[in-house]
């Protein structure tokens, strides 16, 4: 292999290297800045908030299905009696 042949070589390992490399430290720079952003946000959100920080008012949906009262109203059945 000539010097030059041997110098392209390097060239190319060399940016085939960094490239990915640089693409790669850019995206975790511009991730920790957007995290950055977002923390100061919240920070911000929260110190303006007039709402207190627990609620004391617990919400319960109403739910559709069985329930364990309705459960146990049911009649119990032996799985070893149903033989046909």
């Amino acid at each position: 292999m000539s010097s030059r042949e041997t110098t392209m070589l390097v060239l190319m390992v060399t940016i085939s290297l960094l490239v990915p490399s640089l693409l790669c430290l850019i995206c975790i720079a511009c991730r920790l800045h957007l995290d950055a952003i977002h923390r100061r946000q919240l920070q911000v959100l929260e110190a303006t908030s007039t709402l207190p920080r627990e609620s004391s008012v617990v919400v319960t949906l109403p739910t559709s299905g069985l329930d364990d009262c309705m459960i146990q109203s049911y009649k119990k059945d032996d799985a070893r009696e149903m033989k046909t």
